[in-house]
């Protein structure tokens, strides 16, 4: 059953993450990774929402190979991020390259905090 919630969360979750980022870049343009960007800092909120709800006991553990293995999965885009990174770098683009970076790592683990307390503020205050 966890292979089956895993394929099925991953499915959902790239539908999403194509539909997202199409969203995004039709509002934003393509003269920065905006969707993936995007997709991404979402994603890492996302996270942190989901995890905390699992550690607080309001979603059950198994839940965690649906929503982050399966679906948090097949939804953000680490391997597009880093490959546009290196697009950049390889076109002389090195401010936008770490940019990129800088604005997904940071931005993903602050937004992944974010929605850990969200979900502990909400919960607990």
């Amino acid at each position: 059953m966890r292979w089956l919630a895993v394929i099925i969360g991953g499915g959902l979750g790239s539908v999403c993450r194509f539909g997202l980022s199409a969203l995004i870049y039709r509002f934003c343009g393509e003269s920065m990774a905006w969707g993936t960007l995007g997709v991404n800092l979402f994603g890492c909120w996302l996270i942190g929402v989901i995890t905390g709800l699992i550690e607080i006991g309001i979603l059950p553990e198994p839940v965690r190979f649906f929503a982050i293995a399966g679906f948090l999965g097949g939804f953000t885009t680490f391997s597009s991020y880093a490959w546009e990174s290196v697009r950049y770098m390889q076109d002389g683009m090195i401010i936008r390259a770490l940019g990129n970076v800088l604005l997904n790592n940071i931005g993903g683990l602050l937004l992944a905090i974010a929605g850990w307390a969200v979900v502990r503020k909400l919960l607990f205050s």
